[in-house]
């Protein structure tokens, strides 16, 4: 049986999601508290936080620039992809100290975030065209599947964390935390135990919807009958 060739918007979703990985790897590495205590504090300052987050969203455009052959507009789809998608963990900085309070600033943060990440990654792929790949065709089909793969590598980490530090009970309630939405659980309350248990929900979070996205993907575009069944199985797994 011939493989079908990945769809346009493969690309945008594979580099759209896998720069959320990245970006969401980065965070949570970078954040991990010294110690469990309450007054536990970050690894790393907060610019060098940033900074990671500018080098994923630049490489993330600098690909689609030079291999998906959309130039700039492909880098802003996979921005505004990942701008989207960050908005699971942005929640937790627009809430007050009232559970699911949002803030009035993020009427103008929600949009401004999205943009900001839509302008860097066009700017990395406005300097990936520049060097237009000349290969072969690339399967962005199977290189969001990859990144499925790796979203579920980083929720296992996470999870082996929970456990290490007997943080399982840290936010005993689900699927809210500490009576908040899950997403609108506020980072200042992220501290020791609560750190690792509800970043590893926010993991599965991300885990679930990159399975539930590409499962609707191929059922789209892939005929074969045995791919079907495998994303079928990986998304009620």
């Amino acid at each position: 049986m011939v493989i079908p060739a990945s769809s346009p918007g493969a690309s945008t979703l594979a580099l759209g999601f896998g720069t959320t990985v990245a970006m969401w790897a980065v965070g949570y590495f970078c954040r991990l508290p010294r110690s469990s205590g309450m007054h536990a504090v970050a690894l790393v300052p907060n610019w060098v936080l940033l900074t990671g987050f500018l080098v994923c969203l630049l490489t993330g455009g600098y690909v689609a620039g030079r291999y998906s052959g959309r130039s700039g507009r492909g880098g802003l789809y996979v921005g505004l992809v990942c701008g989207l998608l960050n908005l699971m963990i942005l929640g937790s900085l627009l809430t007050g100290d009232e559970p699911n309070r949002i803030l009035r600033s993020a009427v103008w943060w929600v949009p401004a975030s999205i943009a900001f990440c839509g302008v860097v990654a066009t700017i990395g792929a406005m300097i990936g065209a520049a060097r237009p790949y000349r290969g072969g065709e690339i399967n962005w089909t199977g290189a969001f599947a990859k990144v499925a793969v790796a979203a579920m590598l980083l929720l296992l980490m996470a999870g082996g964390l929970v456990t290490s530090k007997e943080a399982g009970l840290a936010v005993v309630d689900w699927p809210n935390s500490e009576g908040s939405l899950m997403f609108l659980y506020p980072l200042s309350k992220m501290t020791g135990g609560s750190y690792y248990e509800h970043s590893h929900r926010l993991f599965g979070s991300l885990v679930g919807l990159t399975t539930l996205v590409l499962a609707v993907h191929l059922w789209r575009n892939d005929p074969r009958v045995q791919v079907r069944s495998l994303v079928l199985l990986a998304l009620v797994a």
